[in-house]
């Protein structure tokens, strides 16, 4: 017993040593240093077109939140073009669904793209007092591989606002999660929207796609096919729309709080209308008689115009560039139930082909 004793102190005497020996002798090791994150970045790029649209503010959001602006602060150069660089702290890939905001402020300006708009001639600037009002947005996807570009017009305007009421009303659809193929998917559906409200069949058309441009800027050089060129003046149109009557109102509270402000005001009425309508037909079991009479008097009355001023600006460039552009027939009357055909069509699978 007294060996086992000793044998059992002896070792325990001999580790306190090594442990007091070792403490006099060495420091212990750090941890070691983190790399610093590297965030990431990227570049939100395009253009805004009703003509050139230049000195307004840019804003980009979430598409599930657009409440709070996110990126740097930008505004459309004399081109119209802008960059917004959204920043990642955590240097994760940037993935996600963007709205894009265009607004005319105190010093921005827009070229007139229609054969005349109300007292400023074609190709020269409307001032800021007459845009007053006007927003533009686009919707767009990044799928974390580098910078996108996201074009802004009348055009996407309306596809943007069919594509979020649509997001509203379906619970199926999360714009927080969305991929870039349901992206595709979504805008196709909204371009389809957007044709049957304007009469055009735009079932292998994404609008958000289509290369829309200043109707000033055509060249003897300047090609389209006759999709994208009716696009073109019916997005051009919406600088001619008549700012001085009713735009097809019924009462005559639209013609002093809208046509009497100017064409800002005109303009915003027909976006915001035609966004009411949408609301009201992507829902379940829509009934075209929600449309309210006025509504469709905004609607149709704008038609009315549109048809008129794209012949005018088809007849304008053809004779200044010697081109014979062809342009689909405008329709001067809106037709709810096709328009409600259409959003079931695509509910149910049967629309919606990508191109």
């Amino acid at each position: 017993m007294k060996k086992i004793f000793r044998t059992a102190l002896a070792a325990s005497i001999g580790l306190t040593l090594v442990a007091c020996g070792g403490s006099d002798n060495k420091d212990p090791i750090p941890d070691p240093i983190p790399d610093p994150i590297t965030p990431t970045s990227m570049d939100i790029t395009g253009q805004a077109i009703k003509g050139t649209f230049a000195g307004a503010l840019v804003e980009v959001f979430n598409a599930n939140d657009l409440t709070t602006a996110i990126g740097s602060a930008a505004q459309t150069d004399e081109t119209g073009s802008f960059t917004v660089t959204i920043t990642d702290a955590a240097g994760e890939p940037i993935v996600g669904a963007y709205v894009v905001q265009v607004t005319a402020d105190d010093d921005s300006t827009m070229i007139c793209d229609a054969s005349v708009c109300g007292d400023v001639v074609r190709g020269a600037l409307i001032p800021a007092t007459d845009i007053t009002g006007v927003t533009l947005s686009t919707f767009t996807y990044s799928d974390g591989t580098g910078n996108i570009e996201a074009d802004v017009n009348a055009l996407t305007t309306m596809a943007t606002d069919t594509l979020l009421a649509a997001a509203s009303a379906n619970e199926n659809i999360d714009l927080a999660t969305v991929n870039a193929a349901q992206v595709a998917s979504l805008q196709l559906g909204a371009s389809q929207v957007v044709g049957s409200m304007l009469g055009l069949d735009l079932s292998v058309t994404n609008i958000y796609n289509v290369a829309i441009i200043d109707a000033t800027t055509f060249t003897a050089e300047t090609t389209q096919d006759t999709t994208t060129s009716t696009l073109t003046f019916i997005n051009a149109s919406f600088s001619g729309l008549d700012n001085t009557v009713g735009t097809g109102q019924s009462n005559s509270g639209y013609m002093h709080s809208a046509a009497a402000e100017g064409l800002g005001a005109v303009i915003a009425k027909y976006l915001s209308t035609f966004k009411e309508i949408v609301e009201l037909l992507v829902v379940p079991d829509a009934d075209m008689n929600s449309v309210t009479p006025d509504q469709l008097a905004v609607i149709n009355g704008t038609q009315e115009q549109f048809n008129t001023l794209v012949a005018d600006i088809v007849s304008k460039v053809n004779s200044d560039t010697g081109l014979t552009l062809q342009v689909e027939e405008v329709i001067t009357n809106v037709s709810l139930e096709i328009i409600i055909e259409v959003i079931a069509e695509i509910e149910a699978g049967t629309g919606g082909t990508s191109s």
